[in-house]
């Protein structure tokens, strides 16, 4: 299902979803069930299907809402350079969201940044570690040839 999305971000988006709320997904939008009908299949409530799905399109608006703020703030270049129809009323929906989504967006990135430099220093250290234990042997491997010379 989220290989038939042309956007990468939006395809992860579906790709990430639990198996049961694809599932869900696709019975409902790509097969074109009804609640009831899903409800039946999965032996479950009507109103669970109704629950259940509202959660997750709550979880992909939160999802797409940060993903098009992203590529607002980074000048990102849309198809056709510019968003879509859908991607604008999407955001003129939910524009009182958008501060608070840029919040988030900081927050994550702040923490991505450190997370990278952690990584960084860690591998710096075990670069530098090597790099001491190679001159040890190079000086024990010129100790020994000296001998040998000798």
């Amino acid at each position: 299902m989220y290989n038939s999305l042309s956007d990468e971000d939006y395809s992860k988006i579906i790709y990430d979803l639990k198996d049961d709320h694809k599932e869900l997904i696709y019975f409902l939008y790509l097969r074109d069930f009804t609640t009831n009908q899903l409800a039946a299949l999965r032996n479950q409530s009507d109103r669970n299907i109704r629950g259940v799905r509202s959660t997750i399109l709550g979880q992909i608006e939160k999802k797409v809402l940060m993903i098009l703020v992203d590529r607002q703030e980074e000048d990102f270049p849309f198809t056709n350079g510019n968003l879509t129809m859908e991607e604008l009323d999407f955001l003129t929906r939910h524009e009182e969201e958008i501060p608070a989504t840029l919040e988030k967006l900081n927050k994550e990135k702040l923490a991505l940044l450190k997370e990278i430099g952690v990584v960084v220093r860690r591998i710096t250290r075990e670069q530098e570690k090597r790099a001491k234990e190679e001159a040890k042997k190079c000086k024990k491997n010129n100790r020994a040839n000296r001998k040998k010379e000798v």
